[in-house]
């Protein structure tokens, strides 16, 4: 499915795709070859701009955005850019475990830093890199997950929904490698990451030239 992760059926109240979605699931039922794996062949569409209890459109980005480098200074390896991100985030992250009292970050059994300096191994040997793709698949859900809960805490990203998602896919160091890294991961020797490339690591939405919307 190309649609955000918790809406396996596509958004709220889009009935007549919804429809489509689940005959489509349904009539997998009738297919007499298998194991199945299909793509759903409509892509995801595009969200409605976000506005608050005012009916005024929200800004685009949060409140508190990630700095970002000089242009004139040396440019900075995956591994430099990541563990930035993640140093600036943490306060913001503490805070949104503080608030909610839970946090999805943990399947990895990593700390953040260290997810972060998995991927940033990924990042500049590919599989070379002699990475495990399950290990990296949780590094990698982990890092979504600490990024979108700490923009959450800030003010402005309360409610999470597209604006967030567009801020994480285009705005964090972790969304654009992520993005960027994708037609390498698909042309991966190891089968699984090539899937995961392929259906798991960037939702379609986020797959173009510019953010959706």
């Amino acid at each position: 499915m190309p649609f955000v992760l918790g809406r396996p059926l596509g958004a709220p109240d889009e009935v007549a795709l919804q429809t489509r979605v689940l005959a489509a699931a349904l009539a997998l039922l009738d297919r007499l070859d298998g194991p199945v794996l299909e793509e759903f062949p409509e892509d995801a569409p595009p969200p409605a701009a976000p506005v608050g209890g005012d009916g005024e459109a929200l800004p685009e980005i949060l409140a508190c955005p990630i700095p970002r480098r000089d242009p004139c200074e040396p440019a900075a390896g995956p591994h430099a850019l990541l563990a930035a991100e993640i140093a600036f985030l943490r306060p913001w992250y503490a805070l949104a475990v503080r608030e909610r009292g839970r946090t999805t970050v943990g399947v990895s059994g990593l700390e953040p830093e260290a997810a972060a300096a998995l991927l940033g191994d990924w990042l500049a040997g590919g599989d070379a890199a002699g990475l495990a793709s399950d290990r990296l698949k949780l590094a990698i859900d982990d890092l979504r997950a600490f990024c979108l809960e700490a923009g959450g805490a800030q003010p402005g990203g309360a409610g999470g929904g597209p604006r967030l998602e567009r801020w994480f896919w285009w705005e964090t160091a972790v969304g654009n490698a992520l993005r960027g890294a994708r037609h390498a991961a698909g042309e991966s020797a190891d089968p699984t990451l090539r899937l995961i490339a392929k259906v798991l690591m960037v939702p379609t939405v986020q797959r173009g030239e510019q953010p959706p919307g």
